[in-house]
């Protein structure tokens, strides 16, 4: 498609603007190859005269005769449309395609894209000449006269408007032949204008609500106001099946259905679709337990399940409210709050509330995300024998030759405590000089606003790793490290491929009991930080504030504390790592000799 451009985000539209320097650009908001052609293609006719102005700008005043190219045309095209006439056969014997009449249906199919082609520059200014000239042959005298009598730089536009004269001249043809021979098609023009007189009636009447026409018949029309959710879930309610349950049982049914509609900003469940209902799901699946049994939580966070479950999945709120223990819920409750808003939606869909529920997809699965998510909370810190065992996997040559990220990713989640995804969408220019100290500048696609922070870097990643060398070596490339963005569940992950390299990576150093439980992947390396951390006595809120992650609420005192770059540094090099020195010295010396083959 010329002029349309696809990039990680969808399509674009690019055309540079004649007689300039800049370029006319716009997203396409879609990922669809056929949309995108078509909405460019929609703005490549409805522009077509302004690139042409734009074209003509250094000319001497140049001025298009439009109205009058116009005018001719529209005559013409009262003549073609005369039946039997002299200008139809001609135009169907110049219209054919497969040996068929330039009647026939495929043959105006055929030729509408062709014309469709050159009206949205697809085609050369010369092609587009030569088939209009060819029209011209065999257009009417008067247009051939009035051609005669237009400039040079009038003809373009003369020969671009032909061929959209031409396109809806075959429209009118096929409709002609539609309506003779198509009893489909009679039927359809019949049901569709009696549509219209009965949405005429509708607007004439000004009907906001109620029905028009006899419900009997197919073609009758109901004008109906949409239910908010909150009367939906009031009608649900008054069932038999639900006043009959105790007051604890309710407040589970509002609770749930509570979760369903602050999972999305949509007005109405109707405008909902499958990423509301994932999101939803999470957030059931990550309200702690008996949470709303905790006034103050419960308030400070507004009612919003949503917002605590996030807040829990981001392992968040318990460092906020230390004093409390946040749980998952059974498994067995998340099936019946998950069976309340199921009976709920087909209430809905019932009562014509609802197209369809979107909930009864097998994916829902209560004992699949519990033990995944149950898992996801119960993270360990790699033991040290299982770094050194790491280690001397990184000794082998082959493994830094193959993949220098497999070794950084690592070794800079071990020193600094970073995110997988955070370290793997820097660029060199993550890396700064603050104060004199070198730090990660962490910003951009972050899992909250608390991340958004800067990390010295340690002395071992500096001198012993050659960690800014490699830095240097990367700075005229797009990334640090040679990980592509891939879009998952509408978020930009650059780690999503490197996941299932380290998942492979560590069974070579982990014991198979503690993977099978999901008790140490890539994430462990955070907890390791911070048990390093805290046995060189640093103090818990400095870790915290190190992790990105929130401070507690119950101490105002802290958020009067800001650590400055100097005490970050010296933070980073309290860690005592003093049982793996040894092991990490010996790794060192040979990843020094192997990395000055590669940068």
């Amino acid at each position: 498609m010329k002029y349309v451009f696809k990039n990680q985000s969808g399509y674009k539209f690019c055309r540079k603007i004649p007689n300039s320097d800049k370029q006319f650009v716009f997203s396409l908001k879609t990922k669809n190859a056929k949309i995108a052609k078509k909405i460019s293609s929609l703005f490549l006719i409805k522009s077509f005269s302004y690139f042409l102005l734009l074209q003509n700008l250094t000319r001497e005043e140049i001025v298009i005769r439009f109205p009058e190219i116009e005018d001719a045309l529209k005559v013409y095209k009262h003549e073609a449309l005369k039946e039997y006439s002299t200008l139809e056969k001609q135009r169907h014997e110049h219209l054919s395609f497969e040996n068929k009449d330039g009647s026939h249906p495929d043959s105006i199919k055929h030729w509408s894209e062709e014309f469709h082609g050159h009206v949205c520059g697809q085609k050369t200014e010369r092609q587009t000449h030569e088939l209009g000239k060819k029209i011209l042959a065999r257009a009417s005298q008067h247009l051939k006269v009035f051609y005669q009598t237009i400039t040079d730089e009038e003809r373009t536009i003369f020969f671009q408007l032909l061929l959209k004269n031409e396109t809806k001249i075959l429209k009118q043809d096929l409709k002609r032949a539609k309506e003779y021979f198509d009893l489909d098609y009679q039927l359809e023009e019949e049901k569709s204008n009696k549509f219209e007189q009965i949405v005429q009636q509708l607007m004439l009447n000004n009907v906001v609500s109620g029905s028009m026409g006899n419900k009997d018949q197919s073609d009758s029309i109901e004008v109906v106001t949409i239910k908010t959710n909150e009367e939906m879930l009031a009608e649900f309610c008054k069932t038999p099946d639900i006043k009959a349950k105790t007051k604890h049982e309710l407040q589970k049914v509002h609770s749930s259905i509570d979760v369903l509609f602050q999972s999305s900003d949509k007005v109405s469940l109707v405008d909902y679709d499958m990423e509301d209902f994932k999101e939803f799901w999470n957030a059931l699946l990550y309200t702690p337990k008996g949470v709303a049994s905790y006034p103050d939580v419960f308030n400070d966070y507004e009612k919003n399940y949503f917002e605590i479950a996030k807040s829990f999945e981001n392992e968040e709120i318990q460092v906020e409210y230390p004093e409390r223990v946040f749980e998952f819920q059974a498994i067995r409750t998340l099936a019946e709050k998950l069976a309340i808003v199921r009976k709920f939606l087909r209430f809905c869909v019932k009562k014509h509330y609802l197209e369809k529920s979107l909930l009864e997809d097998e994916d829902f699965d209560p004992r699949h995300f519990a033990i995944k998510a149950t898992a996801s909370l119960k993270r360990l810190p790699y033991h040290n024998s299982e770094l050194r065992g790491m280690f001397a996997r990184f000794k082998e040559k082959n493994f830094f030759i193959k993949n220098i990220a497999n070794f950084y990713l690592p070794m800079i989640a071990l020193f600094a405590g970073l995110r997988m995804e955070e370290i793997a969408q820097m660029t060199a220019k993550h890396i700064i000089n603050e104060e004199g100290i070198i730090c990660f500048n962490i910003h951009g696609r972050l899992k909250t606003k608390e991340s958004k922070r800067k990390v010295p870097i340690h002395e071992f990643l500096i001198n012993e790793l050659r960690f800014l060398e490699y830095v240097e070596s990367r700075k005229d490339e797009a990334m640090l490290f040679d990980m592509r963005a891939v879009v998952i569940n509408g978020k930009v992950k650059y780690s999503h491929k490197y996941v299932e390299a380290f998942s492979e990576f560590r069974k070579t150093f982990v014991e198979p009991v503690r993977i099978e439980d999901d008790l140490i992947t890539f994430h462990s390396f955070r907890h390791t930080f911070a048990t390093f951390a805290a046995r060189g006595k640093v103090q818990k809120h400095d870790i915290t504030d190190l992790l990105g992650h929130k401070q507690p609420k119950d101490d105002q005192t802290l958020g009067y504390i800001h650590a400055d770059i100097k005490d970050k540094y010296g933070f980073i090099h309290d860690m005592n790592i003093s049982e793996i020195k040894d092991d990490l010295m010996k790794m060192a010396f040979d990843f020094r000799q192997v990395s000055k083959e590669l940068f």
